[in-house]
């Protein structure tokens, strides 16, 4: 019995994080090497163009949190 709950287990936490490595990574199965469904490529910037900016407030709610 501890074998097959320490299986379940162990077999439940692999599945999970391979399920999640292949959700969230550039891991990308195609039938195809012709297939550019997903790629990167370089874009170009003027030398003219503004640099992007970030802004944001920081404040203290009524909890005493921020």
């Amino acid at each position: 019995m501890y074998r097959i709950v320490s299986f379940i287990v162990l077999f439940t936490f692999v599945g999970t994080t391979l399920y999640f490595y292949t959700l969230n990574s550039h891991f990308v199965m195609s039938m195809s090497e012709n297939d550019h469904s997903h790629h990167h490529s370089l874009k170009e910037v003027p030398e003219t163009a503004p640099a992007p900016a970030i802004s944001g407030s920081v404040g203290q709610e009524a909890g005493q949190c921020w």
